[in-house]
């Protein structure tokens, strides 16, 4: 398991996780069906407001938001799939669409298509015939015909699925090849217009192969991956102008680590900028969070079977000031940045999978919540 794969890369770069004091900071909970784990924000129903996705086992919970930044009583949608998500119109028709996968259904894709009101129809199942233990799904128009496609890392059979889109919401098989990634982004990291793919795993079925680029050709292909930071275990990769230069960069996180990889514009990077940890790190999530120009970080922690989220304010050249921290009641595998009451300053949203439970704090915007 990763977990017992700890390890410690400290750059001279690296900022270090001193202890600190950790406020009690009231949150906001929300149930939800499943056990939710990994978690979307859209506007689902056209009122300008993000509402909130999750994925648990068996179900598909939409929370709506009120329009103050609460939501609403979660909807389940019943569903064989429940783990990984992807949201996008798959239709054409105006409405945001949801996608889940999971490994235990054998590589099947649900797609449930949404009515625009934040309601959605029984979900179309799809045999993807492309890898059967799924790590990430991404969503982007990889073949430059107007659809949503979807792209998928498979671990055992260290396949990458390309479902391409149909444009009514079904899919077909576009290629599927041997790539050691997982979770993937599609992003254009090398802005000549074309998606691209970053990937990562972290499986012990496969060797760490740390940052994959796989370019784009704009025709549902991709070149040959480029590999950054061989030797490391990566999770959840986030794509941001961390250091102000107009270019994406990416925000990757190792078991006990972030490591920032600033992106040279061309689909390399530079070996990675470190803040380390005593502590296991669980999640974190990009975004703008006090009043400086450029990206902060959230990042969970988890000391023994306690944990907290601590704030590092960007400083604009890739480095990071660490911050106040305040307390979770228990594991949070996803966080997403997002404005729910519409103030300007940005909220964090994240999943409870123990407790099947949504909680939000609501952003101060100088790094503080409430």
């Amino acid at each position: 398991m990763p977990r017992l794969r700890t390890f410690l890369r400290v750059l001279f770069l690296s900022l270090l996780f001193p202890a600190s004091r950790i406020v009690a900071v009231g949150a906001t909970f929300y149930p939800a069906a499943g056990g939710p784990n990994k978690m979307v924000v859209a506007d689902l129903n056209h009122d300008g407001k993000p509402d909130v996705v999750t994925a648990g086992t068996g179900f598909i919970s939409v929370l709506l938001n009120r329009g103050d930044g609460t939501l609403l009583p979660h909807v389940d949608y019943p569903t064989d799939n429940g783990f990984f998500l992807a949201v996008a119109d798959f239709n054409h028709d105006g409405n945001l669409d949801v996608v889940t996968e999971n490994a235990a259904t054998g590589g099947t894709v649900d797609t449930l298509l949404g009515n625009g009101d934040g309601t959605f129809q029984p979900p179309i199942t799809l045999q993807s015939n492309c890898g059967i233990d799924p790590a990430g799904i991404t969503t982007g128009d990889f073949n430059g015909d107007g659809n949503a496609d979807l792209a998928i890392g498979n671990l055992g059979p260290r396949k990458l699925a390309i479902l391409l889109g149909n444009g009514d919401g079904t899919f077909h098989l576009g290629s599927c090849n041997v790539e050691k990634v997982g979770e993937i982004l599609a992003v254009d990291i090398n802005k000549d217009g074309k998606l691209d793919l970053l990937g990562v795993n972290t499986s012990n079925q496969i060797a760490p192969y740390g940052l994959l680029t796989l370019l784009g050709n704009g025709d549902g292909s991709f070149q040959v991956p480029l590999q950054f930071d061989k030797g490391a275990i990566l999770k959840s990769p986030a794509a941001a102008d961390i250091n102000g230069d107009g270019i994406l960069d990416v925000v990757t996180m190792g078991a006990i680590s972030i490591e920032t990889f600033l992106s040279r514009g061309n689909g390399a990077f530079g070996r990675p900028l470190t803040i380390s940890s005593k502590d296991f790190v669980e999640a974190f999530t990009v975004g703008t969070f006090d009043s400086g120009a450029t990206p902060d970080l959230l990042i969970e922690t988890a000391h023994g079977l306690n944990f907290s989220v601590t704030f590092f304010a960007g400083k604009g050249d890739g480095t990071f000031s660490k911050g106040g921290a305040f307390a979770i009641p228990s594991y949070g595998p996803t966080l997403i940045a997002t404005d729910l009451d519409g103030d300007g300053k940005l909220d964090v949203v994240g999943t409870l999978p123990n407790s099947s439970q949504v909680f939000v704090f609501h952003g101060n915007g100088d790094g503080t919540f409430h």
